[in-house]
């Protein structure tokens, strides 16, 4: 793979990054990928050789690229931090591929920092990203340091995914349901626009490997504005299992001009529920639908389908905790039994699934916790006998 002819163009109303793919190895044709945000963001933004190699090491080790070459230096530190995670997923998804070598026009150079030190995080108003702005906000006053001040909502991961719509009027709907929280936050909002994901011709790869780089390499475009991002945890340290954000991986994708941080791998996702049904701004705000909503949903006000996997698992949080009503980012109608059958169970969601059981009881919906209790000894029985995580771990991956 070549990155080459790195520019900043301007656009109406803001600018963006551009830089031109070359695929040597794989049969695949050139492409541009492109970053893109508005004014008055748009006098931070960067053709970074950092970015675009973050973005693609992992698509280029998965189409078995035997190098990647970019125009301009990249960081030591990054360099060394990619290896990190390309080993890293080299052992979890068999079979091992050679890593590709990576040869900046320029060398190895460490950027310094940008003067005053700012914090960022990556918003999209699903559970873990609220939660870690509210947490963020709690623990550090206004005027410290890694108080976050700057929430990148980006456009072209979910909303407007590959093979998607491109939805910028209900992004922009989205954009607008998140005011409240940033106002009580005091971040700004900092729109993206990318089309990152085009990078990698298999849709599964994101979540299984890739959204973790895929996302955190656009805050290297930025980095002449902030100087630490963090990236909000998916799963908890009791529920870990291989997954494209993780905190082996995600903080490795940091370079000398700027750290990442994994954050809030010690709070379980009922926690999270549970917090944020304490926060009003979120209870109207949450979005963790990726689904491509009918515009007749989308029109009537609900930001969610109510009826996808990652709808149903977070109704069922809010069902367990009794606050499913105080929610208003859902259609108003009744969780029922059928419902999980959209419930997909895997090592990511065994963990969550357990903790919902006793809640569930405990607030007269066993029929819910019944059913969630048979879709998981279905999935033991499944997997294999009780030996252990390691063997059942391997026989998912190679379904995957």
């Amino acid at each position: 793979m070549r990155i080459v002819d790195l520019r900043k163009l301007a656009t109406s109303d803001g600018a963006q990054v551009v830089a031109r793919i070359i695929w040597e190895d794989a049969r695949r044709p050139d492409q541009e990928l492109v970053v893109r945000t508005e004014a008055p963001f748009d006098v931070d933004l960067e053709a970074r050789p950092a970015a675009f190699v973050a973005a693609a090491a992992v698509p280029a080790y998965d189409a078995g690229e035997r190098r990647i070459a970019v125009d301009g230096a990249v960081c030591p530190r990054l360099r060394d931090g990619l290896e990190t995670v390309l080993r890293t997923l080299r052992g979890w998804y068999p079979p091992a591929r050679p890593l590709p070598t990576l040869e900046p026009s320029d060398g190895f150079v460490a950027r310094r920092p940008a003067a005053t030190r700012r914090a960022a995080t990556f918003l999209s108003g699903g559970v873990d990203s609220l939660d870690a702005l509210r947490e963020n906000a709690e623990a550090f006053p206004a005027d410290h340091p890694r108080r976050i001040r700057d929430a990148f909502f980006v456009h072209g991961l979910d909303i407007g995914a590959p093979r998607q719509r491109e939805r910028l009027d209900f992004f922009a709907r989205a954009r607008g349901a998140l005011g409240p929280v940033l106002a009580a936050s005091g971040a700004s909002l900092v729109p993206v626009f990318t089309n990152v994901r085009t990078l990698h011709p298999d849709g599964k790869a994101w979540p299984a490997a890739w959204f973790g780089p895929g996302t955190i390499a656009l805050a290297h475009a930025f980095d002449a504005r902030v100087t630490e991002v963090l990236f909000a945890a998916s799963l908890d340290v009791e529920g870990l299992a291989p997954v494209g954000s993780h905190p082996m991986t995600d903080p490795s994708l940091a370079s000398s001009a700027l750290d990442v941080r994994h954050e809030g791998a010690h709070r379980s996702r009922l926690v999270k529920l549970r917090a944020l049904a304490d926060w009003a701004p979120a209870r109207r705000a949450l979005r963790v639908c990726w689904q491509d909503l009918p515009d007749a949903v989308a029109d009537g006000g609900a930001l969610n389908c109510g009826r996808c996997r990652k709808c149903v698992r977070a109704l069922l949080g809010l069902e367990a905790l009794g606050v499913r009503r105080a929610f208003t980012t859902f259609p108003d109608r009744p969780l029922v039994v059928a419902d999980l059958e959209a419930c997909t169970v895997d090592p990511h969601m065994v963990r969550f699934y357990e903790d919902l059981l006793v809640p569930l009881e405990a607030r007269g919906r066993g029929d819910l916790a019944a059913g969630l209790r048979g879709r998981l000894e279905a999935w033991r029985v499944g997997a294999g006998p009780a030996v252990g995580w390691r063997p059942r771990l391997r026989r998912w991956l190679r379904r995957r």
